[in-house]
């Protein structure tokens, strides 16, 4: 249900265009050629480390939403998401509070560049 009806790693797809923002915020198109390629090897590896975990504690059931579900990028024509909560409690349970400070300070990064870049100018 939810997000997991339209890709397998919905966290990681947020991640993706996390970095991808902050990359286009940076000004510099060549970082994606960077960030893009760095993104996917690691994440790559993690999504299928966690695919072979998934695969032995669940079998068949695993492999069939696998096969419904793609890995990384949405489907395209889903019939809607089911509603759910928001809970902060989840979050620290997995551990994303690192995530949120990570956004956080690259947030904060790119406004203190804004702020003193027009002053050096």
């Amino acid at each position: 249900t939810g997000p997991y009806r339209l890709t397998r790693n919905p966290l990681y797809l947020g991640n993706f265009f996390l970095g991808l923002g902050f990359v286009v915020m940076a000004g510099l198109p060549w970082m994606i050629l960077v960030f893009v390629p760095i993104f996917f090897f690691i994440y790559d590896a993690t999504m299928a480390e966690e695919e072979k975990f998934l695969t032995a504690r669940y079998g068949e059931a695993f492999q069939s939403y696998q096969k419904m579900v793609p890995r990384f990028f949405p489907k395209v024509g889903f019939s809607g998401l089911s509603t759910g909560r928001f809970s902060w409690s989840l979050v620290k349970k997995h551990r994303e509070a690192n995530t949120w400070l990570a956004i956080l300070a690259g947030v904060l990064l790119f406004l203190f560049k804004m702020w003193i870049y027009p002053r050096i100018s």
